[in-house]
């Protein structure tokens, strides 16, 4: 009798077992699967706001590319990214005068975020205000409780303006 009820527990061990592998496999398979369905999604959405911007908009697909991509680079949702190249607002590059502020009542930025005698290149100029910008958008969305309070805040900084991208 002994034996025999061993061997059932070992039998029931066995299945136990097997069921495990069984059901990990299908967990894996029903993860990977979400995972595929979340990576076509992205694919999508990537398309659609490029597709938008470049139709909409009147941005060339690389300029397009070039916001989501910096956005997620920053931890910025895309849509806000391009909510603010839409409407042109943006960090200013530090030392470029907003027309609102005179000299006197500017803030001089630290001298290691001053400007350079020769100013970079169109292409590395943009791509720092889209950085610039992104992540201090992403900063006020993290602080403030609504999204219309970050955005307020945004375009209420003194180094904020609308001179576009």
């Amino acid at each position: 009798m002994g034996g025999e009820r061993s061997e059932r527990a070992g039998a029931a061990l066995d299945a136990l077992a097997r069921y495990r592998r069984e059901a990990g496999a299908a967990a894996r398979c029903l993860i990977e699967g979400v995972r595929h369905l979340e990576e076509d999604a992205h694919g999508r959405r990537r398309a659609e706001l490029v597709e938008r911007a470049v139709r909409e908009d009147g941005l060339d697909r690389a300029e397009a590319e070039q916001v989501y991509t910096v956005a997620e680079e920053e931890g910025l949702e895309p849509a806000f990214a391009f909510q603010l190249v839409r409407c042109g607002v943006g960090v200013r590059w530090p030392g470029e005068a907003d027309g609102a502020a005179t000299t006197l009542d500017a803030e001089v930025p630290p001298e290691w975020v001053a400007p350079v005698a020769t100013p970079p290149a169109d292409a590395a100029r943009r791509e720092w205000r889209l950085r610039a910008s992104f992540r201090r958008l992403r900063r006020l969305l993290e602080e403030r409780r609504t999204p219309e309070d970050a955005l307020r805040a945004f375009v209420e900084e003194p180094d904020v303006d609308a001179s576009g991208y």
